[in-house]
């Protein structure tokens, strides 16, 4: 079950869009891994949380490409 709440998400999503140049270029890993580190850089959650978060990301990693994508339509 994922803990982490809607200002976490907002934060998440907000980063997708306004970094979406970035991410059409990362693999799948490293897509995960600078998404983690900027919402790291941007807010303390606990080791607990950031694994939760790494999960988010890993499921949703299609998602997060088309919204990236999108923002170069």
């Amino acid at each position: 079950m994922i803990s982490f709440d809607s200002k976490h998400l907002h934060l998440l999503w907000s980063v997708v869009e306004t970094h979406s140049h970035v991410l059409q270029e990362l693999s799948d890993e490293a897509l995960c891994l600078w998404l983690q580190k900027k919402i790291k850089d941007s807010i303390y959650l606990s080791h607990e949380d950031m694994g939760e978060i790494k999960a988010y990301i890993a499921s949703r990693s299609h998602l997060i490409r088309d919204v990236a994508n999108s923002q170069h339509l």
